[in-house]
């Protein structure tokens, strides 16, 4: 009996702190992504970093919440001129989905139609192929 409390204790632990982990996850991005849409992209960056550290950590490096912090990353960037910081961060997105989902996801489409031409799309098997 008390191996199944136990058990039961660890599980409700463990959802607990996924459903904080998503909420604060959702948050520092909605926050971060309405800052770069009003244009503050130093404080949209700073929330941004934030929000792929969290989602990193907690749910591993290969999660499409670490994948969709990435991209809004690589945004922030690409919008504040920062082309070389950007271009990594929508590479390593962009092969985390075509992993996960294969190369014909729509997120992946929508990923690339982002980019400056010449950049990421140029080495990219779905728009050469």
């Amino acid at each position: 009996m008390k191996k199944g409390m136990l058990l039961l204790v660890l599980c409700l632990v463990v959802l607990i702190g996924c459903a904080t982990y998503r909420h604060e996850w959702q948050s520092l991005t909605n926050d971060a992504m309405s800052l770069y849409r009003n244009g503050e992209y130093a404080r949209a960056e700073a929330l941004a970093e934030k929000a792929l550290e969290i989602a990193d950590k907690a749910v591993g490096p290969e999660h499409p919440d670490v994948a969709d912090s990435l991209n809004n990353l690589g945004l922030i960037y690409q919008a504040k001129g920062e082309y070389a910081k950007a271009e990594p961060l929508y590479k390593r997105a962009m092969v985390m989905v075509e992993r996960a989902a294969g190369p014909d996801n729509p997120w992946l489409a929508g990923c690339l139609s982002q980019q400056p031409r010449g950049t990421v799309q140029a080495t990219s098997p779905v728009l050469r192929g």
